[in-house]
């Protein structure tokens, strides 16, 4: 089996992140948690690509800067992940010392 059948294979066996209707190209809805140079600028660049972010960073300045940019935002990790529905894709843009606190906030 080559290499490309195989990852192929793993990808149509994966949950997917909800498609919105009404979007063109069939844009995602998903979360990014961490708005700093490169979280903010991968969500202006998925909005500009027709996907819907949901934001959250610690700096809710940053957040609302992004929603004036059309992403929505929330005021927690637990609001984020209300306002995606399952199965969620939710994007980790923090600095990786803090990845697993961030986890653990909302899963202990």
């Amino acid at each position: 089996m080559r290499a490309d059948d195989r990852d192929e294979r793993r990808v149509q066996g994966a949950a997917r992140p909800a498609r919105m209707d009404g979007v063109r190209g069939g844009g995602m809805k998903l979360g990014m948690v961490g708005l700093g140079r490169m979280g903010a600028n991968m969500v202006a660049r998925l909005l500009q690509a027709d996907h819907q972010v949901v934001a959250f960073d610690r700096n809710a300045d940053r957040v609302r800067e992004l929603v004036s940019q059309g992403a929505t935002g929330a005021g927690s990790l637990e609001e984020l992940v209300q306002e995606l529905e399952p199965p969620r894709a939710i994007w980790l843009m923090v600095p990786a010392a803090v990845v697993d606190g961030t986890i653990t906030e909302k899963h202990p």
